[in-house]
């Protein structure tokens, strides 16, 4: 996981170098020194904080990464669909980095990530899973969509914080006949951001497999 430089987080944020150095003193951002002093954030501990603050995000590639995220309103139910729809339109057009910076733009700016899953991605995927109805490039576009979501969504996992010690564990699975990964990816991964232990089957878990893992967790 890479790593931000003061005076990349506070472009990120719209505010000065010296505000950032400051939080870093001051112990409200973790932070390491490098053998020459100079402050590094990680990646994971500048979403931590931008999130836990709730400090507006003016420049979300900066944190991101490659892809073309704008800015971020705070979020609104109400503008669910209309991210979704944007998200559809790069998901269909096959703009994978563009829908994965969105996708990591809403969480960094402190989008719940339920919010995420049940409003942006559902409405593109289902949108997108009526396009084979239309012919094999529907099937295409609906697999290569998938596997943005599910590229995207690991992503995520890796700036969740790990749970505390002692965390309560949530176990899921799809059962025999349900091959859809991106569902239990969602519960997990949203589970995970609560603070469980979640513990993910993945799709096609016959039930005596799944008694098996209760007994084990």
């Amino acid at each position: 996981m890479r790593d931000l430089s003061p005076r990349d987080l506070a472009r990120s944020l719209g505010v000065s170098e010296s505000s950032v150095k400051r939080w870093v003193d001051d112990g409200a951002l973790a932070a390491m020194r490098t053998a020459g002093g100079h402050r590094r954030i990680a990646l994971g501990e500048a979403v931590k904080f931008v999130r836990r603050t709730g400090a507006p995000v003016v420049r979300p590639d900066l944190i991101v990464g490659a892809g073309t995220a704008a800015p971020v309103a705070a979020y609104d139910g109400a503008a669910a669909p209309g991210v979704g729809q944007e998200l559809f339109h790069l998901l269909e057009h096959d703009d994978a980095p563009a829908a994965r910076a969105l996708l990591l733009a809403l969480y960094v700016s402190g989008w719940p990530l339920a919010a995420i899953c049940d409003g942006p991605m559902r409405f593109a995927l289902e949108k997108i899973g009526t396009l084979w109805e239309h012919g094999p490039e529907g099937i295409v576009i609906e697999h290569r969509s998938t596997d943005t979501c599910l590229r995207t969504l690991a992503e995520i996992r890796t700036l969740v914080p790990a749970p505390d010690a002692g965390a309560p564990a949530a176990l899921g699975a799809a059962p025999a006949g349900d091959p859809y990964l991106v569902p239990s990816m969602m519960s997990a991964a949203v589970l995970a951001d609560l603070g469980y232990a979640d513990h993910n089957l993945g799709p096609e878990v016959p039930m005596a497999a799944l008694d098996q893992a209760i007994d084990h967790y």
